[in-house]
């Protein structure tokens, strides 16, 4: 089966432990919680990416165009995301209205801080 990370419901009612003991969840909603910059906001990519897909990810957090930095992201996600899991970068990547009314696009973690998926 090809993973498709705008399926975000397959990650509904999980909670993402990091090794520093933090913990962020994505509610049956879609909603992100435990982050409070992201609180409440709705995910519509959600996926693990490889170490060598990490810099144009984490470049696009970066650009002076916000909209121009969301398009790039949700492509390398789509193009890039696999699975989530202890070992991967992990990328959330907010609603296009979300971004609109925060300013943000997300939220990434290097590949050593995700611990676990409960």
């Amino acid at each position: 089966m090809v993973f498709d990370p705008a399926e975000v419901q397959q990650y509904h009612g999980k909670t993402f432990v990091l090794h520093s003991g933090a913990r962020y969840s994505i509610d049956n909603e879609g909603k992100f919680h435990g982050r409070p910059s992201l609180e409440g906001l709705n995910i519509t990519l959600l996926a693990g990416l490889l170490t060598g897909h990490t810099g144009a990810m984490i470049g696009c957090f970066y650009d002076d165009n916000i909209g121009r930095g969301k398009e790039h992201l949700d492509q390398i996600v789509k193009a890039h995301g696999v699975p989530i899991a202890p070992g991967l970068a992990f990328v959330a990547c907010i609603s296009t209205e979300d971004m609109k009314k925060t300013g943000r696009l997300g939220m990434y973690l290097r590949s050593d801080q995700l611990a676990r998926i409960e």
